[in-house]
């Protein structure tokens, strides 16, 4: 999930370079198939695009089967925009 989570973020940069920063709670529950039951989402500074991108990424995820019954999984999510290091040669013009 975290490769999808990533991709998701990415993707939202790439539309908006000033996203640089945003947290999201996902909750989910897990049936006794191992299959996702339900999602929900608590953010902050993340857009719908982003917590629907990232819904689908759990949403086609696969668990093993609880050992009792359904479970709930709790994943706090934190993105932050990298910057390039300072101190870093500067890419090769040619």
């Amino acid at each position: 999930m975290r490769s999808g989570f990533q991709s998701c973020y990415e993707d939202a940069f790439r539309r908006d370079p000033h996203l640089s920063f945003g947290t999201v709670r996902l909750s989910f529950r897990v049936a006794c198939d191992g299959r996702i039951a339900s999602v929900h989402a608590e953010t902050q500074n993340l857009s719908e695009t982003v917590v629907t991108c990232m819904f689908q990424s759990v949403a086609h995820a696969q668990f093993d089967q609880p050992a009792r019954g359904q479970s709930i999984v709790n994943v706090p999510v934190t993105f932050v925009r990298r910057t390039e290091d300072a101190g870093a040669p500067a890419p090769d013009a040619g």
